[in-house]
């Protein structure tokens, strides 16, 4: 572990070095293993594309009742050495396609769908994104800024930020940051109603990231405007 930042009460992005670096692809996720918490496997995605220098990323949110997520975000430190397994998964842009791309994220959930869009600002040729990001209050939209700025600088990805909640908890007192000139607002509801508002998305490859209520109640929303939820990607929710 080289940085742990707690970027919420809840929530901790936590930076590595792996020796040696894991060809992970950007979207799948891998298991790791913390010295707080021997033995104990838990599965996370990684929210920066691979690279040549080993470095990871985790957006890590306390589950309450868990063992390992409120270790990492509260007792993890500087030093600190994880045992990590290969990657699984299988979360990707078919850049065979010529389909334009959904990807809806709640939560952590965005971390997959960030490192996919981090690769693709890689590339010289990407279809279109359009990124809902999702959370109950404006305040768990927190990696917003990162994403306006690549909004803002590669015109294939649309952000459209989400949140159930108008206001932020009591206890959240940051001021919320205003969306850059030509950004979408945050909208207010259901990521999945929200989602389905803009239309019915035929013809898109789709990705849903989140819990596993908030992936079956999009599915849900995706259905009833005639997409076939067969062929949305999503990770085990477990």
């Amino acid at each position: 572990v080289v940085s742990h930042e707690r970027v919420l009460d809840d929530l901790a992005i936590v930076r590595l070095e792996a020796d040696p670096p894991i060809p992970y692809g950007a979207g799948q996720y891998v298991g790791v293993q913390i010295p707080q918490r021997p033995k104990m496997w838990r599965y996370y995605s990684p929210a920066i594309p691979t690279n040549p220098f080993g470095q990871l990323e985790f957006h890590i949110r306390k589950v309450s009742g868990g063992w390992v997520s409120p270790a990492i975000v509260s007792e993890t430190n500087v030093g600190d050495r994880w045992v990590m397994s290969a990657p699984l998964g299988g979360l990707e842009v078919d850049f065979t396609s010529d389909r334009d791309v959904l990807m809806i994220g709640s939560g952590t959930g965005i971390a997959p769908l960030r490192a996919q869009v981090m690769e693709m600002s890689q590339r010289a040729h990407n279809p279109r994104v359009h990124l809902f990001v999702g959370g109950r209050y404006p305040c768990d939209l927190y990696d917003l800024p990162h994403l306006w700025k690549l909004a803002e600088k590669y015109p294939w990805l649309t952000i459209i930020p989400v949140s159930e909640e108008d206001e932020n908890p009591w206890w959240h007192t940051e001021a919320e940051p205003l969306p850059p000139i030509g950004m979408k607002r945050r909208i207010v509801g259901k990521v999945g109603k929200v989602v389905t508002s803009f239309g019915d998305w035929a013809g898109y490859d789709i990705q849903v990231v989140g819990s596993e209520s908030m992936v079956n109640s999009t599915k849900f929303r995706l259905r009833a405007v005639g997409i076939d939820v067969d062929t949305v990607r999503n990770d085990p929710t477990y």
